[in-house]
């Protein structure tokens, strides 16, 4: 039984039929000594033995009377034919057929009676995939068992760093029964009384943390610029999604951020930053801007040894994208500086939270999210493997982010690195955005100016 954190159960609150709230991943494979047509069902008998090490095997519980955030409950062993399942088609998958899929998957709500989580494999791909893989598999889970760096971390459970690693003989699934609610009552007390006493020991670094930031709002240089609106990009979200991948040079990347005197984080930012500008150029919607720039929603993960390797621990930084300046160079400093004042406002602003809730506090999350938050597009960077990874005994070839979109947004771009490569997936709603492949190809003009 493993508790959620205050950000897990948010992300459960904010869910709705429009915005259903996962994270995931498509990832090719090279067969290598295996064959296609084995790859389902050796990948199920390869997932039922390391599902143990993950954090999927549980069921969602919500706490008695909202009093706390609910837990994740150990359901024992899965069938793993009902969270898993084959491309069945007569046909080979295509690339449009591939896309649209990864559509329909991320609108449709995961159950929080079972295990949170749901695999398809793909044995027969069409020519138009075989350049990334002679196999393919979606993975998705709910944002509320693990953020971007969870889902990571997942991953790195189920593959291996060897082609034929060597496994356990034993499986060993957990099952737990939930507490009665008063026990489970009594239990949520005592963590919050924990909490409140490790809360009142920062007290001095919250009020230090807390006079630094507001010397900070004082400065002009840290003023944050409100959210542009955009009309015809703006509102309500649809059921409504288009997907790209997007696989970029991660060392041609690394120099040219060297070169320009930042960090990939800083150039990729500048590079979205630039494929926006020409996006809102093309629509008309840039002179309407003036000197405003559009800007980023970028997580930032604040996970320490002691939070472990799943839940959620990031918060939302803002940086400035630059949209109003066209030369790369100057928008990569405007955005470098942007990016490092939001990095520490962050800080300062998770230095000064309280992190304790008082009890029945996680009610006040189960209120739905009204209007759009600040920020223009959504852009996550997630760090991964160095090195070559292995499924069942298929080489991993890529890994390619199928994010979802909160409410209210029409775009969200989530880089992966993968060995040499940065692998992008990119999510829009095609209501606002109508031609994605159009996007893409920005992003790829402004990879070769810069």
């Amino acid at each position: 039984m493993r508790f959620l954190n205050a950000s897990d159960h948010r992300w459960l609150c904010i869910e709705n039929e429009n915005n259903p709230l996962q994270i995931g991943g498509l990832i090719f494979l090279k067969c290598g000594d295996h064959t296609a047509g084995e790859f389902a069902s050796r990948a199920q008998q390869h997932l039922i033995s390391r599902l143990p090490a993950t954090p999927w095997p549980v069921r969602y519980k919500a706490a008695p009377l909202n009093i706390d955030s609910g837990a994740w409950i150990n359901v024992g062993e899965v069938d793993i034919n009902k969270v898993t399942s084959k491309w069945n088609a007569t046909n080979p998958v295509t690339i449009d057929q591939l896309k649209s899929y990864v559509c329909e998957q991320v609108l449709i709500p995961l159950p929080r009676d079972r295990p949170p989580f749901r695999i398809t494999f793909f044995e027969n791909l069409d020519e138009s995939l075989k350049p990334y893989g002679d196999v393919a598999m979606l993975v998705q889970h709910h944002h509320a068992v693990a953020d971007g760096v969870g889902f990571q971390n997942v991953l790195d459970a189920i593959t291996d760093e060897e082609s034929n690693p060597l496994t356990a003989s034993q499986v060993i699934y957990r099952k737990d029964r939930a507490p009665i609610a008063p026990i489970w009552i009594a239990q949520s007390l005592m963590r919050a009384r924990r909490a409140k006493s490790l809360d009142q020991s920062r007290a001095d670094l919250r009020e230090h943390a807390s006079a630094e930031l507001k010397a900070l709002r004082s400065d002009p240089q840290f003023k944050r610029q409100l959210t542009p609106e955009i009309p015809s990009l703006d509102g309500p979200s649809s059921r409504e999604r288009s997907f790209a991948f997007v696989d970029l040079d991660l060392n041609h990347i690394k120099s040219c951020a060297k070169a320009l005197g930042g960090t990939v984080n800083d150039l990729m930012m500048t590079i979205v930053g630039g494929a926006f500008r020409m996006h809102l150029e093309e629509i008309g919607e840039l002179d309407a801007l003036g000197d405003s720039s559009t800007i980023g929603i970028m997580p930032r993960s604040l996970r320490a040894d002691a939070d472990g390797l799943y839940g959620n621990y990031l918060n939302m930084t803002l940086p400035l994208l630059g949209t109003q300046i066209a030369d790369h160079a100057d928008r990569f400093v405007f955005v470098q500086r942007s990016i490092r004042n939001e990095l520490r406002r962050s800080q300062l602003m998770h230095d000064s939270t309280p992190t304790y809730e008082k009890p029945f506090a996680a009610r006040q999350r189960l209120k739905p999210e009204v209007g759009t938050a600040a920020g223009n597009i959504s852009v996550s960077n997630v760090p991964g493997p160095s090195g070559p990874r292995w499924f069942a005994g298929y080489k991993m070839n890529s890994n390619y982010p199928t994010p979802s979109l909160v409410a209210g947004r029409f775009m969200n771009i989530t880089l992966r690195r993968y060995c040499d490569s940065l692998h992008l997936g990119i999510m829009s709603e095609p209501t606002k955005l109508a031609d994605l492949d159009a996007f893409v190809a920005k992003i790829h003009q402004v990879v070769q100016e810069v």
